[in-house]
């Protein structure tokens, strides 16, 4: 925790603000994958198998974790149904359930 105080405070206004809106981001991406997940009545574990991958990626999706392989994450989002967009210059990234 005190490691991350001082990154913080080394960072620039601009890199800090980025830092945020990436984070709010992340977790808005997880709880539609945790909430997509639910709807499809599958576990961790099970959409980990669909989708190749281990049931802990799953887990650090849902918990908003900000570095994850972005293959992987695009296989969990393919088998839930949601497609990532990504909009250049604009800053945004959105995720879309398929299924809406």
């Amino acid at each position: 925790m005190r490691s991350m105080a001082k990154r913080k405070k080394s960072m620039t206004v601009k890199e800090t603000q980025a830092h945020y809106r990436a984070e709010n981001i992340e977790l808005s991406l997880a709880a539609m994958v945790k909430r997509n997940r639910k709807e499809l009545g599958l576990t961790q574990f099970r959409a980990a198998m669909l989708a190749g991958c281990q049931r802990q990626f799953v887990s650090e999706v849902e918990r908003g974790k900000m570095s994850l392989r972005l293959d992987k994450l695009l296989d969990l989002l393919r088998v839930l149904g949601l497609k990532l967009t990504i909009e250049f210059g604009s800053g945004e990234l959105q995720a879309r359930s398929t299924f809406e």
